[in-house]
């Protein structure tokens, strides 16, 4: 795929890096590395994002949308 595994340490990170060699160049990643951390709780993953600690999260806490809407974060929800 456009991602290669560099690293994984259970239960608390995996880095990615890109794969220069896929096969379909339109989709090889613009950026070289991306690491993943697992945050099971919604509250710890919102305050992680609000910290600039994290770029993305999955799932923020349902209470604290309006905050970040008003930090000027982008919300995206899907049914």
């Amino acid at each position: 795929g456009p991602w290669k595994m560099a690293s994984f340490t259970p239960r608390e990170r995996l880095e990615l890096v890109k794969n220069a060699d896929y096969w379909d160049k339109a989709r090889v990643p613009k950026i070289d590395k991306m690491v993943l951390l697992p945050m099971p709780e919604a509250l710890t993953r919102t305050n992680a994002l609000l910290a600039g600690q994290v770029d993305l999260i999955e799932t923020p806490a349902p209470d604290a949308v309006p905050q970040l809407k008003a930090a000027g974060m982008k919300i995206v929800d899907n049914v």
